[in-house]
């Protein structure tokens, strides 16, 4: 049977489209070629920057921006903050976090939160875990944005804001309730940003773990790409299975021309 046609693209950012402040090598001009036959979103769960921030990153980069569009764990957080009825947290993280929680209407408090919301901190310490926990032991909903434990820079890994969860859940006792890839809850918000039915989408990351497995388990055809945290070894060494391997994302559009003429 034949495999349903791409028309949508969800493209993970570092160690995709770029390392650190370095553009990736034909990663630009790939993604703008895509950009002007498919719908492209990008899809990150890196919550230190605001959507905004990520569109003038990425415009700034070379990007066309006009054809495509960012969703972050920041605004899903936000989103799904929202619609469970919460209206006051505590923040772990930084401004981009912040920025996507007060344009949702969150109220931002240090005491009495509904909930804590743990996003990427590179200034993260002991008093704000200590914060954090106070509320959890309270009663706060506990949220992570992400899972990851490292991310990708030009020198080589980062800790994530994984790392930085499993601090306060190891202290709290708490298993927080996950928002960015590989869960459902970011999944199903990009879903519907694209407006397309899965099997017509092709998620595209260099995590197997969050990347990659998120896309199986929303229905997508999935595409791994070796220029961030997964080398090719890794894949000996796992039961998640992309559809598709890469050098690199500039190698999508010859993939994408194979496909169409089967």
């Amino acid at each position: 049977m034949a495999m349903a046609p791409i028309t949508g693209l969800i493209v993970d950012i570092d160690g995709v489209v770029y390392r650190g402040s370095t553009p990736l090598p034909g990663a630009i001009d790939a993604i703008n070629a895509l950009s002007e036959r498919l719908k492209v979103l990008f899809l990150t769960n890196n919550s230190t920057r605001s959507r905004a921030q990520y569109r003038e990153r990425l415009s700034s980069m070379g990007i066309d921006m006009e054809r495509c569009s960012v969703l972050n764990s920041s605004r899903a957080t936000a989103l799904h903050l929202s619609r469970s009825g919460i209206h006051s947290t505590l923040v772990i993280g930084e401004s981009g976090l912040v920025d996507e929680l007060v344009l949702e209407g969150i109220q931002i408090v240090d005491r009495n939160a509904e909930a804590v919301v743990v996003g990427l901190d590179r200034s993260f310490s002991y008093e704000k875990m200590a914060a954090g926990l106070r509320e959890v032991l309270g009663g706060a909903t506990f949220v992570a944005t992400n899972p990851d434990p490292t991310i990708p820079d030009e020198e080589g890994l980062l800790p994530g804001n994984g790392a930085q969860v499993a601090a306060l859940q190891r202290a709290s006792g708490v298993e927080p309730l996950v928002v960015g890839k590989p869960e459902h809850i970011i999944m199903d918000i990009a879903l519907d940003e694209l407006g397309t039915s899965p099997e017509h989408i092709l998620t595209i990351g260099d995590r197997l773990d969050t990347d990659i497995l998120a896309g199986i388990r929303a229905g997508t055809k999935t595409c791994l790409v070796l220029t961030g945290a997964t080398g090719r070894d890794d894949l000996k060494e796992t039961d998640i299975r992309p559809d598709h391997v890469l050098e690199s994302i500039a190698d999508l559009p010859a993939l994408l021309d194979s496909l169409e003429r089967q």
